[in-house]
């Protein structure tokens, strides 16, 4: 959590959302610091619910999901991991 806080504070930034793609450590780990210093809302897909801490939104794919003022579609890419999603901003192609 703390290379985002510092980066955040140094551009005098607030966290609105995290968006997680899928499980893996290098992506989850912080979140919960990051929840309790910003009360930001964390989607993630709800396959992994059970692997991603402090979840806010479930995702379920292939449905849109609304972050932050912008319309995400959402599919799952499985491949790396089973619970692998991405997000896409049709209308920013």
């Amino acid at each position: 959590a703390e290379p985002v806080i510092d980066f955040l504070e140094s551009q005098k930034q607030n966290l609105d959302a995290i968006m997680i793609t899928h499980h893996h450590w290098d992506h989850v780990d912080g979140v919960e610091d990051l929840v309790k210093k910003y009360k930001c809302r964390v989607y993630a897909y709800e396959y992994d619910l059970k692997r991603v801490p402090a979840v806010t939104d479930k995702v379920s794919p292939p449905h849109s999901v609304e972050v932050c003022g912008l319309k995400f579609d959402t599919e799952t890419i499985p491949g790396h991991t089973l619970g692998h999603i991405c997000y896409y901003l049709p209308e920013h192609k």
